[in-house]
């Protein structure tokens, strides 16, 4: 039995596609793992990273709270 290039190419894509469903499943499993860790549900949305105000600006708020 001897293949194409045509056809060896879509089995190909395919199992690109398989391997990246994979890759994209493994992921979300480590993710929800990770937040039930943290003690968060997946359903609630994505976990924004909470940032400190820099250091510039807690200077600026204190010189402006002194006047």
């Amino acid at each position: 039995m001897k293949l194409t290039k045509k056809e060896i190419e879509t089995l190909r894509a395919i199992l690109q596609k398989l391997e990246d469903t994979e890759k994209q499943e493994k992921l979300r499993i480590n993710v929800r793992r990770k937040m039930q860790k943290q003690g968060k549900s997946m359903n609630k949305g994505k976990v924004k990273k909470q940032s400190r105000p820099s250091r510039s600006k807690k200077l600026i708020h204190r010189k402006r709270s002194l006047n």
